[in-house]
């Protein structure tokens, strides 16, 4: 018999995210313009949850769809390594070129990648867009890494 399990921010989950070493070169490489976004990405790509799932906080149960996770502000910052201010900042930029949506639950804040099951198209129809200098962002760079996509060819491996 399979057991339900409440998921919270603490509960360790297995599996992987395939992230190419170029995304993560960029996160971690200090003076980098998109160095706080990809940060704040790549721990929200790392921390949502992969099927549905039920989140517990402060004896509240809330729903929980596949690629959503739900915590704080501070949280996000703990994690990242960033001030709060800097955390909530780089998630507003990402909220505006439409990698992630945000929503107010209890005292907790939903995020929501736009981008989980869909791929994002660099062209700009319908999907986030974040204008790099070959209009491919790094969240599309990392979705079409993950998914066995050639950045920049668009050839499958």
């Amino acid at each position: 018999m399979k057991k339900d399990m409440t998921f919270s921010a603490d509960f360790a989950r297995c599996g992987y995210t395939k992230v190419s070493r170029q995304a993560m070169q960029i996160a971690f490489t200090p003076g980098d313009k998109c160095e706080k976004e990809a940060k704040v990405l790549l721990c929200i790509l790392g921390f949502a949850y992969f099927k549905k799932g039920e989140v517990s906080f402060h004896f509240k149960d809330y729903a929980c769809e596949r690629g959503e996770w739900i915590t704080s502000y501070s949280e996000l910052a703990r994690r990242t390594g960033l001030i709060r201010r800097a955390a909530v900042t780089a998630v507003g930029h990402l909220v505006e070129a439409g990698w992630l949506t945000v929503t107010a639950v209890g005292r907790m804040t939903k995020f929501t990648l736009t981008f989980y099951d869909a791929p994002p198209q660099p062209d700009g129809h319908g999907s986030p867009q974040g204008g790099g200098d070959d209009g491919l962002s790094l969240a599309a760079a990392l979705y079409m890494y993950q998914n066995g996509t050639v950045y920049n060819t668009g050839e499958t491996v």
